[in-house]
């Protein structure tokens, strides 16, 4: 990725959130696969890592912008703009 594109702002968080997770694992030992899955823990965080600093040269909030675009387009359902009608009384 280049630094002029953009990248949900939630995938850092959960980049962010995977890596602090990993650090707060608590091994279990009475596993007898803890070896392999603190290895692959360690494989994950290594992975979570290198992904969020590739994207530190990418603008996250950017994406906030266009999000709040993409929400105002989708809730057009593509018809004219509706228009004011002057309030009728009880009888039409």
């Amino acid at each position: 990725m280049t630094g002029n594109q953009t990248v949900p702002i939630g995938i850092a968080a959960a980049l962010r959130e995977l890596i602090d997770a990993v650090d707060r694992r608590a091994p279990q030992l009475e596993w007898a696969c803890e070896p392999r899955v603190a290895k692959i823990a360690a494989a994950l965080r290594v992975e979570a890592a290198r992904r969020l600093e590739a994207l530190a040269g990418i603008d996250l909030a950017a994406d906030r912008q266009d999000s709040d675009l993409v929400d105002a387009v989708m809730t057009d359902d593509g018809g004219p703009a509706p228009i004011d009608l002057p309030a009728r009384g009880p009888l039409g």
